[in-house]
């Protein structure tokens, strides 16, 4: 039997550091400029390793906002499904999740089996 209180709480930090990460990372974007021609007024040779170095720091803070928003997302179906009594079942085949798979990622919706399959299908 799936212990739903510390689940929740589980989920709920869980939610709480990915709101850090997407905050952080938004806060992050922001500061900096939207195309790699933007931050090469003059294209000499330091001038296009900077726009290198902002164009790449660009996008990893663009994949950690992704990244984190997916989670969020991801995070808060787990919540509504707890709510509604249906977590740690598979949403796929209605079987048990493992305790152990909730454990390591908490707000998966499949259980291994039906994962991996639908990994496979993608």
């Amino acid at each position: 039997m799936i212990d739903k209180g510390y689940f929740e709480a589980k989920l709920k930090d869980e939610r709480q550091r990915a709101l850090k990460t997407l905050n952080w990372a938004s806060e992050e974007f922001k500061d900096h400029p939207m195309s790699i021609q933007e931050s090469m007024p003059n294209s000499g040779d330091n001038e296009i390793a900077d726009a290198a170095t902002d164009t790449l720091t660009m996008e990893l803070d663009s994949a950690y906002q992704r990244r984190a928003s997916s989670l969020l997302g991801a995070i808060d179906s787990a919540l509504q499904r707890l709510e509604l009594g249906q977590y740690g079942t598979c949403v796929h085949c209605g079987q048990e999740i493992t305790q152990g798979r909730l454990e390591a990622l908490p707000w998966v919706p499949y259980c291994i089996t039906c994962a991996q399959e639908l990994e496979v299908q993608d």
